[in-house]
C-alpha cells in the first residue's frame, strides 16, 4: 500500500511510502519509493530501455497497461533486464490484444545497476500501445 493514512505503531507515513519488512520477525517499517512510467507503442524499437535500476534497491511491483489492443494475437511484450527479458512480467502474463492491467510485485534487488526493458514483438500489427510502470524502493 502507498499513501497516507494507513496505521503502522501509531505513524501513518506519508504520499509516496509503502510498508515494508526484511522477514517474519523483522518489524515492519515505512520505505520511500519512487516510480518510473514510460508509454510504449507497437512500433517502438525493442529492447525498449525504461529505466536504469539502481543498486541495492527492491523492486517492489511491476506493471503493464495495454491501453490500444494489439491487432495481432500473436503479439507480445514483456518486461525484464539484459539477463531475463521475462524476469518480471512475462510474454505469457498478458495478453496485448485485449485491453487489460498486468502487474507483478517481484522484490528484485540487483547488486548493480540494471537496465530495466520492455521487449515488443508486434508480429503483424498495424497498432497497440500501454504503460510500463515500476515503483522501487529508494
Amino acid at each position: 500500500n502507498t499513501g497516507e493514512g494507513i496505521g503502522l505503531n501509531g505513524n501513518s507515513g506519508t504520499a509516496g511510502q509503502i510498508i515494508t519488512s526484511t522477514g517474519p520477525t523483522s518489524p515492519p517499517v515505512w520505505k520511500n519509493t519512487g516510480s518510473v512510467e514510460m508509454r510504449f507503442d507497437y512500433g517502438d524499437a525493442t529492447p525498449k530501455n525504461i529505466f536504469l535500476m539502481p543498486a541495492n534497491k527492491i523492486i517492489r511491483e511491476t506493471s503493464i497497461v495495454i491501453y490500444t489492443a494489439f491487432d495481432d494475437v500473436t503479439s507480445t511484450v514483456s518486461l525484464g533486464d539484459i539477463g531475463d527479458v521475462n524476469r518480471f512480467i512475462s510474454t505469457t502474463d498478458n495478453l496485448t490484444y485485449e485491453i487489460g492491467t498486468y502487474s507483478t510485485t517481484p522484490g528484485t534487488k540487483y547488486a548493480v545497476d540494471t537496465q530495466i526493458t520492455l521487449s515488443i514483438v508486434p508480429g503483424t500489427s498495424t497498432l497497440g500501445s500501454g504503460l510500463v510502470t515500476i515503483i522501487y524502493e529508494l
